[in-house]
């Protein structure tokens, strides 16, 4: 339990000097209050008498800020340490998480993931140790749609094609646990259609986590919404697939066209070239000269490239 605000005022009236004493693992007074949920009075009591204390560390890297979000403290609170520590939005502690890592997995109301976002929105882009998003963590906890899409998703939709250290999505996350609503599922999706199909490092898909057994939750619109957006996706699929194949079908018939073309072009040259050559060694036949030999042989050569010389003369000059 935590002292009542009054007495936290007092001893801070009685030993000023109280608030900056840290214990063997690094904790000053304000840690424990984060620690332990303090009331608001009581934590703005301290950080009144030392506001430097929201932004010493402990031994395990954290701020007292990492505390009040891993213990779900309320937006006052939170407001209060980011007050006088505003850097602490984006301090990462010796897991590699951020506050907003530890607000998302305990399903910390709207508000404070909210302002956690809107004061370091790095935040939403970085993993922990773990390869974990905030996102995968709020999606494991449980958050509501409009944390999830308007706040989390809003600033950083790649965050729905992410995967953790286990080759899971956020949506793995989601449907292994039952925390999130269909809604929310159905949010993660629209932002990566892909992820109906994604499989983690155990081959799951989504719908095989959902599927699992879970005591106490009932499952079935969940799966119901993953089962029509699987539909839905494979309809589409079919569709512009038929489309790709059309086009690509178009595109081969208009090359073969072109290259018909061109080799008709190359023909009729090929059939000038030979009766040039044939003109020319008639005309050198008979005729002295050093070189006259080598040029009837060349002569030869080009008339020898038309297998089918008067054919391909003839339709030349139609």
């Amino acid at each position: 339990m935590s002292p009542p605000p009054g007495i936290i005022q007092a001893l801070v009236k009685a030993f000023p000097e109280g608030v900056q004493r840290a214990d063997q693992d690094g904790w000053l007074p304000l840690h424990c209050a984060c620690f332990y949920s303090a009331p608001p009075a009581a934590v703005e009591a301290l950080v009144r008498a030392d506001p430097k204390a929201a932004s010493k560390r402990d031994d395990d890297g954290r701020l007292p800020l990492h505390y009040a979000c891993l213990k779900g403290a309320p937006e006052p609170v939170v407001n209060q340490l980011l007050g006088a520590h505003v850097k602490g939005a984006l301090a990462k502690d010796n897991d590699g998480r951020m506050p907003l890592h530890h607000a998302c997995s305990k399903a910390a109301p709207d508000g404070v993931i909210e302002t956690l976002v809107r004061l370091g929105p790095k935040a939403a882009q970085s993993k922990d140790n773990n390869g974990r998003l905030p996102l995968h963590l709020a999606c494991k906890k449980g958050i509501s749609k409009h944390a999830l899409k308007d706040v989390l998703l809003n600033v950083y939709a790649r965050g729905a094609a992410a995967k953790d250290d286990q080759e899971k999505l956020p949506v793995h996350h989601a449907c292994q646990s039952g925390a999130c609503s269909p809604a929310a599922i159905l949010a993660l999706l629209d932002a990566h259609p892909e992820s109906i199909h994604a499989r983690t490092a155990f081959g799951l898909t989504p719908h095989d986590e959902a599927c699992q057994p879970k005591q106490g939750v009932n499952m079935d619109p969940i799966i119901e919404v993953l089962d029509r957006f699987k539909a839905e996706q494979e309809r589409l699929g079919t569709t512009n697939l038929g489309g790709v194949e059309v086009a690509r079908v178009r595109e081969l018939e208009n090359r073969v066209v072109e290259l018909t073309n061109r080799a008709d072009v190359l023909q009729y040259a090929l059939g000038d070239v030979v009766h040039f050559a044939a003109a020319l060694r008639a005309d050198l036949v008979g005729k002295k000269g050093d070189c006259r030999a080598e040029v009837i042989k060349f002569c030869d050569n080009l008339m020898g490239l038309d297998v089918n010389g008067n054919m391909n003369r003839q339709q030349h000059r139609m």
